[in-house]
């Protein structure tokens, strides 16, 4: 900085404005300095030590702005407006300003309070705790008037959707006027995901078992014969059904059935036959079991091994066969190992059942794709966006019951992955 006040004039009107000069140039470097040092004090005081609460203060203030560009606007949002419009604008912009300090300043803590546990001695500690509660409270006042009260109005009062309504309240109209179908689809898609890896789950026991067999040295030829054929099966089984898509094995099954018993009946028995026996659900539920079963017998291998092999040994010294050793020692050992395991395949079924729909399978993406489409050609995007939503809603449910049962259980809890 230039020191304005050294500068040696005879010149009296020079020498009051090198003073002005000097003043000037002071004041504003000092308040450089001062934002500098507070810069410096936050990030010494607050940031350094408050990371993760700016953090979650980034996503609570974009919160506003994606609400605002979705178009999500409740009442009392509306009404704070209308009263602010009053407002002289120096007098709004000093209350913003205010709010966004409480914000700012107040939710530093929250995150770290909660998550890393501060210490009580902290000189910050109960200030920042204090006023984060509050302001969490506000936001939580505002995602639900923003998202909760406004969905109940929109489903209350939303009307047939034309060329220029929303995305959200066409979406909104769709679960109104189709939630029966909704519901319909829903309880299709779990019973088949929930039965096709029930039985799945039973027919990998026996696979498994045929998957393991082993030639003893006691065995006489006819003995080896039946295990490799046993073995090779079970191998050629899984290498077939995991190598190949399940819309391609539904569409084989349901149409090689229907192939091979239509020659053979009348047009009455053959439609008795669609309707009553072979049914797309049946066909569905039958692809979705023997898909399962194929991944479900590398699963319960993996639990199988997973056993201390000291358990095999001591069922062996105490005089149990091999028959009662897998049954009472290691296969309840390997399904428990497993479950995790089992878990996600039956997640994963709720999402895969869905390309069952192309073999008439009225589940929870029919409604979409035959229900609502079928009317609303154009809304394509809307009744697929609320499909998947129904899908998540779904999954993330089921996730984090079978998460909470293999806690209890003391179980590792492992992601959800894809069979397909």
């Amino acid at each position: 900085m230039v020191a304005f006040k050294h500068l040696k004039s005879k010149n009296p009107v020079l020498k009051v404005v090198y003073g002005i000069i000097n003043f000037i140039t002071t004041f504003i470097g000092g308040i450089i300095n001062l934002f500098i040092n507070f810069g410096k004090w936050c990030y010494k005081s607050l940031i350094k030590s408050y990371k993760y609460e700016f953090l979650y203060i980034a996503v609570v203030a974009i919160l506003g702005i994606v609400f605002s560009i979705l178009g999500l606007t409740g009442f009392q949002n509306d009404q704070l407006i209308s009263v602010m419009s009053h407002i002289h604008p120096a007098i709004y912009i000093v209350i913003i300003s205010i709010l966004g300090l409480i914000a700012v300043g107040g939710l530093t803590g929250y995150v770290l309070t909660i998550f890393k546990g501060k210490k009580i001695d902290d000189k910050y500690f109960w200030i920042v705790r204090g006023v984060s509660y509050f302001v969490t409270l506000v936001l939580l006042f505002f995602i639900t008037d923003l998202v909760i009260l406004d969905f109940i109005s929109r489903f209350q009062t939303v009307k047939k959707p034309t060329g220029d309504t929303s995305s959200y309240d066409t979406m909104v109209y769709f679960l109104k006027e189709y939630k029966l179908n909704f519901w319909e689809g829903v309880k299709v898609t779990v019973s088949m995901a929930l039965l096709g890896t029930l039985i799945g789950l039973i027919l990998a026991l026996g696979m498994v078992a045929l998957r393991m067999l082993t030639i003893g040295p006691r065995d006489n030829d006819f003995v080896k014969f039946l295990k490799k054929i046993g073995s090779g099966f079970a191998n050629i089984y899984v290498t077939v059904i995991r190598g190949t898509p399940m819309i391609v094995q539904a569409f084989i099954f349901y149409y090689l059935i229907l192939g091979i018993v239509r020659p053979t009946m009348s047009i009455e028995e053959y439609r008795y036959f669609t309707d009553f026996v072979w049914t797309p659900f049946r066909a569905g539920l039958f692809t979705v079991s023997i898909n399962t079963t194929a991944y479900l017998t590398e699963v319960l291998r993996g639990g199988i091994n997973s056993v201390d092999k000291g358990q095999k040994e001591a069922a062996e010294a105490l005089g149990l066969g091999k028959f009662k050793t897998m049954m009472l020692i290691i296969f309840p050992q390997s399904i428990k190992n497993s479950l995790p395991s089992i878990g996600n395949e039956f997640i994963i079924n709720i999402k895969d059942t869905s390309v069952l729909t192309l073999i008439g399978v009225l589940d929870l993406f029919s409604v979409g794709k035959n229900d609502i489409l079928g009317i609303f050609q154009t809304k394509s995007l809307e009744a697929y966006l609320l499909v998947a939503v129904v899908y998540l809603i779904l999954t993330y449910c089921t996730a984090k019951i079978l998460n909470y049962i293999e806690v209890r259980m003391n179980m590792p809890v492992k992601g959800i992955t894809s069979s397909n």
